[in-house]
């Protein structure tokens, strides 16, 4: 993302710039005085890309229920019969 960045091949506000990933590593480079081994600033990275993603992932299956096309089967990895 960073020789993305430098070479002008991404656009922080495009849409790619802002899809979940790519805004949350943009925001973690572009912070104020970044430092190697700042670890606060690489958790609060970690933080925020993960609530993006479940946050996707609820909005998406809140949109796939409400469609009666898409037949919910029940999962279970532990057993798969």
């Amino acid at each position: 993302v960073a020789r993305l960045l430098e070479r002008g091949s991404l656009d922080p506000k495009s849409t790619a710039g802002c899809a979940i990933g790519y805004r949350q590593v943009i925001d973690y480079l572009a912070r104020p005085e970044p430092h190697d081994r700042d670890l606060r600033a690489f958790e609060d990275f970690l933080r925020k890309f993960g609530t993006a993603t479940r946050g996707y992932a609820r909005s998406q299956v809140q949109w796939f229920a409400r469609d009666s096309d898409f037949l919910w089967l029940a999962a279970n990895p532990f057993n798969p019969d």
